[in-house]
């Protein structure tokens, strides 16, 4: 009994059933220039804040003192690091999400359907969902541990360094914003760019037997899961932690392909977040 549960977990592993169909609705080229619009989308929206600020910073230094003693005073400025932070990811990730939200529905289709936001291959199962999750953390946290182990540099996390040095509510509004991040992140760099990159792939795929095709197929599943988890690294702009970022986008991936629902990944990205922030919160002795 326990050889036959170990023989179907390592076929699980090995030839996993593919649940995530490669049917993105858009060609690579137009995937293509509706991520780079959408990317303006996303610089435009998180520059707005941070130019409110540089307006608002201006007006109190020469306007209004009381305002300026509010903003700069020593005290309070954690707070207003972590108010601004968060209006500029919001506003960021939200505009890019949106646009690529109404491009979709003017031709007809809706993000849902398009990144299978959905539960309907747990046969509508919450708990399955869930349990996905939990997993899919589980084998991102002890990748990463491993990498962790062998990795020839010094990690530093500055995110997590700058959380370390906030308190009260500034540090309550970071820890909402990194809870929060996952759906933003896993609907751009899985739902998104993987999805249109592993179905461009796919289309391009020559006609051959049986076996020959089936290597053709996971090579080109291999490229788009570590083409999506490379720009996931890259945007996270910590050299050093580059490995852990790939490692953990291409885990990401390789549920969202096996479960075929995005919101397997965005629960073990948000998982992985708020253990973090946990841990956090432990070390504060909050």
């Amino acid at each position: 009994m326990f050889a036959n549960t170990l023989s179907k977990l390592w076929l699980a592993v090995v030839h996993p059933q593919v649940r995530l169909p490669a049917d993105f609705p858009l060609s690579l080229k137009a995937s293509g220039k509706l991520y780079l619009k959408s990317l303006g989308c996303y610089i435009v929206g998180t520059f707005v804040p941070v130019l409110l600020f540089m307006a608002l910073s201006y007006y109190a230094m020469n306007y209004n003192p009381k305002l300026s003693d509010f903003l700069f005073q020593e005290s309070r400025f954690y707070f207003v690091l972590a108010v601004f932070s968060a209006l500029s990811f919001l506003s960021g990730f939200g505009a890019q999400v949106f646009f690529i939200r109404r491009q979709l529905r003017k031709q007809g289709k809706t993000l849902t359907r398009v990144l299978s936001l959905d539960r309907k291959n747990f046969g509508g199962s919450t708990l399955k969902l869930i349990g996905w999750g939990v997993g899919t953390f589980v084998v991102a946290a002890l990748l990463q541990q491993g990498i962790a182990a062998v990795w020839p540099f010094q990690i530093e996390d500055k995110t997590a360094d700058l959380l370390g040095n906030m308190h009260g509510i500034s540090f309550t509004i970071m820890a909402l914003l990194a809870v929060t991040a996952p759906f933003f992140e896993e609907v751009i760099f899985r739902g998104f760019l993987y999805g249109s990159i592993r179905s461009a792939l796919h289309k391009k795929l020559p006609a051959a037997d049986a076996a020959d095709y089936g290597r053709k197929v996971f090579r080109a599943d291999l490229i788009a899961c570590f083409g999506s988890a490379l720009l996931f690294g890259l945007v996270h702009m910590n050299l050093a932690g580059l490995p852990l970022y790939v490692v953990t986008g291409m885990v990401f991936a390789e549920a969202y392909r096996r479960s075929g629902s995005l919101c397997v990944p965005i629960i073990g990205h948000f998982i992985n977040n708020g253990l973090i922030m946990l841990l956090l919160i432990f070390a504060k002795g909050l």
